[in-house]
């Protein structure tokens, strides 16, 4: 199980993960460039939920780029009223009954499939199936109004440029080049090509819909579908691969199949969550000084959260490093994988609907599955396969 975990990062981010975890160790440090980086679990949880104190807004982290790219107001770069209005906008379509009506119709069909297929005795790419579900959910209610491999190809092909739009982010300095800005609009412009019809007639069913029906331009729309195609594709796929490879390597996928109950299930979902930390890293930043724990925050400054540092913080979790279904968290750990305060995840409810449903799949096969064959993805923002085979063992 380690050995696995630790070649999967090895792979996607060799030498920056071996800085992580050495950070881990100085649970509140300041560095050169990086401003005020964060490892401690509580004191995670204390920023990322004071808004007033740490906001989105400003020059710091990903807010400027994303500001240059998907323009102002959006999920991702706003704060106080404007960013609750939005999110009060859209917040139907993110409830966990509109999730679980959504997966329903739309990726359990897949989810069936995949099924069928193992109990034929053939070997699934679960990797390809995390990509599919969780391109095609964030494209339906995205607006595109696309049905068999039509939605298939769309899908596959958003949670590529999902992918590549997160890499080039991270590639770069905080201050982005005008060259690198106009490569993420055109990308952000392939990937919201489509979603004119669903604004124009106000569908409800969309993001693109409420939007119109509250006001908004179609460029402003776009912005909030590109930025949840970006925030939520490839963060969904990533978590929902890992969590498969997890419960297989573990082992304790027999012990699922053997008490799949709701509480169970939801166990192992988080426990996942949590283990590989889909969002490894979030950033905020600091208008006037401000305290957190011992030390001071600059004003004008940024504060980096190393999420995966924070749940696996050895003060608050016995046994961090270990993935182990039915543990107990401290509730400032909890859920911390989603975020925090107003910015907390607003797609969680369908993330969570996703892995739920393919783990109580997993859960209800009538034999132990292997993994046949894995490849840890290359070239990529956040730590996942691009090819992960399994099949039952009979």
């Amino acid at each position: 199980m380690r050995r696995n975990d630790r070649r999967i990062y090895a792979v996607t981010h060799p030498i920056l993960w071996r800085v992580v975890r050495l950070l881990s160790r100085r649970r509140l440090i300041r560095l050169p460039v990086m401003g005020t980086v964060v490892s401690d679990s509580a004191l995670a949880r204390e920023a990322l939920a004071d808004g007033a104190r740490f906001t989105k807004t400003g020059n710091h982290g990903s807010t400027e780029l994303f500001t240059r790219v998907f323009g102002p107001n959006m999920l991702m770069n706003s704060d106080g009223t404007e960013h609750r209005d939005l999110r009060r906008t859209i917040a139907p379509l993110f409830t966990p009954a509109a999730a679980r009506t959504l997966c329903e119709a739309r990726t359990q069909p897949y989810v069936d499939d995949a099924r069928a297929r193992l109990e034929r005795g053939e070997a699934v790419d679960m990797a390809r199936l995390a990509m599919l579900v969780s391109g095609i959910s964030t494209c339906t209610i995205s607006g595109f109004r696309l049905t068999g491999t039509e939605l298939e190809a769309r899908a596959l092909r958003t949670h590529d440029a999902a992918a590549e739009l997160a890499r080039k982010v991270a590639a770069v300095s905080w201050r982005a080049s005008d060259r690198m800005v106009r490569s993420a609009r055109l990308l952000v412009d392939e990937m919201t090509d489509g979603i004119d019809g669903a604004w124009h007639d106000r569908d409800p069913e969309t993001v693109p819909g409420l939007l119109a029906a509250a006001g908004s331009s179609l460029e402003h729309a776009r912005g909030v579908v590109g930025t949840l195609l970006v925030a939520g594709t490839d963060t969904t796929s990533s978590a929902i691969a890992r969590m498969v490879a997890q419960l297989a390597d573990s082992r304790q996928l027999e012990q699922l199949s053997a008490d799949a109950s709701n509480d169970r299930i939801d166990s192992a979902v988080s426990e996942s969550l949590r283990f590989s930390a889909p969002v490894p890293m979030l950033t905020r930043s600091a208008e006037a000084e401000q305290r957190l724990g011992d030390r001071t925050v600059p004003a004008d400054s940024q504060l980096v959260v190393l999420v995966t540092n924070c749940l696996r913080d050895e003060l608050a979790i016995d046994d961090p490093n270990e993935f182990i279904v039915g543990r107990t968290l401290p509730r400032h750990v909890n859920r911390l994988w989603f975020g925090s305060g107003q910015h907390f995840c607003p797609g969680q409810a369908i993330a969570r609907e996703l892995m739920t449903t393919i783990a109580r799949m997993l859960a209800s096969l009538d034999a132990p599955l292997r993994v046949v064959s894995r490849k840890p993805a290359r070239r990529v923002l956040l730590p996942t396969y691009a090819r992960l085979e399994m099949e039952l063992c009979r």
